[in-house]
């Protein structure tokens, strides 16, 4: 992890999520380009205990050795397995692109590019920011560059 003219650039392995606790109806906006083979991830989580965890999670995967990219939203809590839904994106790899999560009460609508993407339900009463990049594999190349996280309270 290094940072680069304001840059945060991620090249392993790496998860990050905000020491500060939301209670409140937010947007949240994430601005990342995404580079080689891997995922990342940005979202809204929240953990009850160790083994217990509600999620609200935006994932970007480009598979290696297939000439295909994947928008995941999905939320997920042990009690009701995960929900949410997968499309094929355009190409998304290499261009910077908004991702914004918008929180009204326990609907998280989800916006990449200012485009509506899906909504989600997430019982969440407290939740952190989470921030996450992985590589498809030990020999794979993969970077997420984040240039922008910004929330603001409704």
């Amino acid at each position: 992890v290094e940072d680069t003219s304001g840059i945060l650039r991620i090249r392993s392995n790496f998860a990050l999520e905000s020491k500060q606790m939301f209670s409140s109806d937010v947007d949240v906006t994430f601005e990342l380009k995404d580079v080689g083979e891997g995922h990342a991830e940005v979202g809204l989580v929240r953990l009850i205990s160790n083994t217990e965890a509600i999620n609200a999670i935006l994932t970007l995967s480009t598979f290696p050795n297939e000439d295909r990219q994947l928008l995941e939203i999905y939320s997920y809590s042990v009690a009701s397995g995960r929900l949410g839904g997968s499309e094929t994106i355009s190409p998304y790899q290499d261009k910077w692109m908004s991702i914004r999560m918008s929180v009204a009460g326990e609907q998280v609508k989800v916006f990449v590019d200012g485009e509506f993407k899906r909504a989600v339900i997430l019982p969440l009463n407290q939740y952190r920011l989470h921030l996450a990049s992985y590589k498809a594999g030990a020999a794979s190349t993969h970077e997420t560059d984040v240039r922008l996280i910004e929330v603001v309270r409704n």
